[in-house]
């Protein structure tokens, strides 16, 4: 299909809506019962996750491959990477913030930490920056500020 990866596979509706074709969804929900019945009548996959799989190592895999790509890990490249699904479920690790102290915690010896990924843990540690400030509870001000210190650590062995 046009807005698709795979032609055999309905488009995200997140897709649609970067293309500014969301009324051809709303158009499909106005002849069929969803979205899925649509797909079925016309032998199309649907683009959706199984429920379950976005664990916390599969979310945190994401985050790796966009770290391997150069990528910081933020909702517009989870979106340009086909994950914007994502976001729903890092809501249930405590949000995109939490979710990547978590992932920085368990992976920052085994990763390269790009420098806009280094900007973000120093502003969650010291509170500040556009979308952090007054965002961060002091537990995780500490929690950025350890990570950092680790991957000081980590870099002087090197």
């Amino acid at each position: 299909m046009k807005y698709s990866k795979d032609p055999n596979q309905l488009p995200p509706v997140a897709n649609l809506k970067l293309h500014k074709k969301y009324n051809l969804y709303n158009e499909v929900l106005r002849r069929f019962p969803s979205y899925y019945n649509f797909g079925t009548r016309y032998k199309k996959e649907s683009s959706r996750v199984n429920e379950g799989h976005w664990t916390k190592q599969n979310i945190f895999k994401v985050f790796l491959e966009l770290l391997n790509n150069d990528l910081a890990i933020n909702q517009r490249n989870l979106n340009s990477k086909g994950y914007s699904s994502v976001a729903i479920y890092v809501r249930e690790l405590g949000g995109l913030i939490q979710a990547k102290l978590d992932f920085y915690e368990q992976y920052y010896q085994n990763v390269k930490v790009i420098g806009k990924e280094i900007i973000f843990l120093e502003n969650v540690g010291n509170n500040k920056g556009t979308n952090i400030m007054n965002k961060v509870t002091p537990e995780q001000q500490m929690q950025a500020m350890d990570i950092i210190a680790n991957i000081k650590k980590i870099s002087k062995q090197n």
